[in-house]
Order: structure tokens, then C-alpha cells, then sequence
């Protein structure tokens, strides 16, 4: 279903920018 391949590819890219934003937030809180 294309349906499904995009709320994965979502899913992932969400990911990959809460990742990134959350290490951002550490470096800066430190």
C-alpha cells in the first residue's frame, strides 16, 4: 500500500529529526 510506505517514510524521518534535535538540545543544555 503507498498508503502505508509513507506514514513509514514519515514515521523515519521523524525520527531521524527528533534525533537529531534532541542531541542538539543536549549539547546545548550542557
Amino acid at each position: 500500500m503507498i498508503y502505508a510506505r509513507l506514514s513509514s517514510g514519515l514515521l523515519l524521518f521523524n525520527n531521524l529529526w527528533f534525533n537529531n534535535h534532541f542531541s542538539l538540545l543536549r549539547h546545548g543544555l550542557r
